[in-house]
């Protein structure tokens, strides 16, 4: 690491991976921006084409990692993490 950053700071950016890498195999759920807000401020939302079950990974339509969300039992998407300003 040490050896990158004395090559400039765009070469240690450079090796960076995005951070919602090492979730991939998670489903993915692409909100609009109403509901961005709302998971943003730790509300549990209701988002078409959710999954039955599980945690997904929360996008805005700007393909924006929002961070990871919980399928409540009756079918809400529920924030666990965020990421970013609301």
């Amino acid at each position: 690491l040490e050896a990158l950053a004395a090559r400039g700071m765009a070469v240690v950016d450079a090796r960076l991976l995005p951070i919602d890498t090492a979730l991939a195999d998670w489903p993915a759920l692409n909100v609009d921006e109403v509901s961005a807000h709302y998971l943003k401020t730790g509300q549990p939302v209701r988002i078409a084409g959710a999954p039955a079950h599980g945690k997904t990974r929360l996008y805005d339509r700007r393909q924006g990692f929002i961070g990871l969300g919980r399928v409540l039992d009756d079918g809400r998407i529920a924030p666990e993490r965020t990421i970013g300003a609301v």
